[in-house]
C-alpha cells in the first residue's frame, strides 16, 4: 500500500499491512485427506528429494470483532 501525503510535499510513504487475529476469529474446515507430504518423482533418479505440503482446507472469519488491520509506516 502506498500513501501520498500532501502535507509532506507530496512525498510517497510506504506502509506494510498487518493482520491481527484474536481467539476464535477464524474457522478452518478440512476436506479430503488430512495434511500430507507429496513426493515428486521427477528427482533426477533420487539425486534430489522434492516434496510439497498438501492440505485442502477452507478458512472463514467467524467473529469480525476479533480481527484488526494495522499498517506500519516505513520512513
Amino acid at each position: 500500500m502506498t500513501i501520498t501525503d500532501a502535507s509532506i510535499t507530496s512525498a510517497v510513504t510506504t506502509a506494510a499491512p498487518m493482520l491481527f487475529f484474536g481467539p476464535q476469529a477464524v474457522g478452518v474446515g478440512i476436506g479430503g485427506n488430512n495434511a500430507q507430504i507429496l513426493l515428486n518423482n521427477n528427482d533426477d533418479f533420487s539425486r534430489f528429494i522434492i516434496m510439497i505440503w498438501s492440505l485442502f482446507a477452507g478458512f472463514e472469519i467467524l467473529n469480525k470483532d476479533f480481527v484488526t488491520v494495522a499498517y506500519s509506516f516505513v520512513y
